[in-house]
């Protein structure tokens, strides 16, 4: 014991700097936690990675594309329920994956496979110089696609770039900027594509976003993949005198983390045809969703401002579609964070009438026409009256009738336990394709 006491003694000087160091960091590691300060971020980031790592180890070994995978719901594989009559000889243009390559497949009623098409973004950009990190076809999906009668297809590597194969395949033109979620094509043909583009400078426009400042576009793109016009959603918020949605959440503190601030994911035009059932707006104006704010607004593209908007009652929706009826038709995610939306009762397919605010439902809720996906979704009103409805995170396809009835399903097994994500599918006729 004295032995320990005489250490001590002679040595306590570097004894008093080591407990003293120790002091230091315990006392700055709760500064950082209680108050963000650097390197709170990087510590978080960190973090993420080494978890993100841990549960995703076989993805990245490219033993299993685990971030392409959610646990199974459904029985069955490929067609699942085939109620149709003979007579409706409609294609189902599907984007997902399959055999571990991203992709897209025309199928028809039966399940038949009647085109393929297989995507690398690797291939499509060999350089990506306009991405910092490297990645590999396995870090990034497709979504937002739209095939042409002649067999092209264009579609975005979510968030990584806007891309046009041949039916083959082949790439015809690719565009490195940061496009994602949905692609609309115009009467003209021009592309109405989301875009992102990362600041890392604070921007005296808007003095309450903290840098990097990640500001959402709308993109107008020409049909041979050139870009013509952007607007800044940013702009369209601040034109219009709607700054208070940016800070529409729980948080206190005035300065907002704007890497992802409004989550622009989904464009739409209001076509001539059917805009004399909507006097409320013009021909051409856009429609956007903004999902983390649950908005959806339309734009008037002359003025950049915002003629009218909802928030809700949708929950982190998708997909708002103009119908020919008045309505807006909206995939409702209604996201509670579980996996079964036990919490919300599940997502939903709504409506809204623009100039009186009413809520429609388009089928009777059973049993049987429950869906829910947490994120992704994707819808389609078909002429028969029933809607085509993509649970995402499901990996499944159902078309729904009126009455609550499942007439058609498709399932995208990966195994016994598992299914591939489906990011989009829509039906497109028979004879709208005229390509081998």
């Amino acid at each position: 014991m004295k032995k320990i006491w005489l250490k001590i003694k002679t040595n306590w000087i570097k004894i008093y700097f080591v407990v003293s160091i120790i002091l230091i960091i315990f006392i700055y590691g709760v500064i950082i936690g209680q108050f963000r300060v650097f390197p709170f971020k990087h510590i978080l980031q960190a973090e993420k990675a080494a978890v993100d790592l841990v549960e995703n180890f076989k993805h990245y070994t490219h033993i299993k594309p685990e971030k392409f995978l959610r646990p199974i719901r459904y029985e069955g594989e490929g067609i699942a329920i085939n109620k149709k009559d003979p007579s409706d000889t409609d294609l189902t243009f599907i984007v997902s994956m399959w055999q571990d390559q991203s992709g897209m497949q025309l199928i028809n009623m039966s399940g038949v496979v009647l085109h393929s098409w297989q995507v690398s973004f690797n291939k499509a950009f060999p350089e990506a110089d306009h991405i910092k990190e490297k990645i590999t076809d396995w870090d990034v999906e497709p979504h937002g696609a739209i095939l042409c009668s002649n067999g092209d297809v264009i579609f975005n590597f979510e968030y990584k770039g806007l891309v046009k194969i041949d039916q083959d395949s082949n790439i015809i033109w690719q565009l490195p900027l940061l496009t994602h979620h949905s692609v609309y094509q115009d009467q003209d043909g021009n592309l109405w594509v989301p875009g992102k583009e990362v600041s890392r400078k604070q921007n005296k426009k808007f003095p309450l976003l903290r840098p990097p400042i990640a500001e959402e576009y709308i993109y107008q793109i020409s049909s041979n993949g050139k870009l013509i016009k952007k607007i800044s959603i940013l702009d369209i918020i601040y034109n219009s005198n709607e700054q208070a949605l940016l800070s529409a959440d729980s948080k206190d503190s005035p300065y907002k983390d704007s890497i992802d601030l409004m989550h622009l994911n989904d464009i739409e035009l209001l076509p001539q045809s059917i805009a004399d059932q909507f006097p409320m707006f013009e021909t051409g104006d856009i429609m956007i969703s903004l999902r983390n704010v649950n908005l959806i607004a339309i734009i008037d593209p002359r003025t950049e401002r915002i003629k009218w908007q909802q928030i809700g009652p949708f929950v982190r929706a998708h997909d708002p579609d103009f119908l020919p009826n008045g309505q807006i038709s909206i995939f409702n995610n209604n996201r509670d964070n579980t996996s079964d939306g036990s919490i919300m009762g599940g997502s939903k397919i709504i409506g809204i009438r623009p100039g009186t605010k009413e809520i429609y439902q388009y089928f009777t809720e059973t049993e049987e026409s429950k869906f829910f996906t947490n994120i992704l979704g994707d819808h389609q009103h078909l002429a028969s009256g029933n809607i085509l409805i993509v649970e995402s995170e499901g990996g499944r396809i159902i078309e729904v009738n009126a009455e609550g009835k499942v007439v058609w399903s498709y399932i995208n097994r990966y195994d016994q336990d598992e299914v591939y994500v489906i990011y989009n599918a829509y039906r497109v006729p028979v004879d709208y394709v005229n390509f081998n």
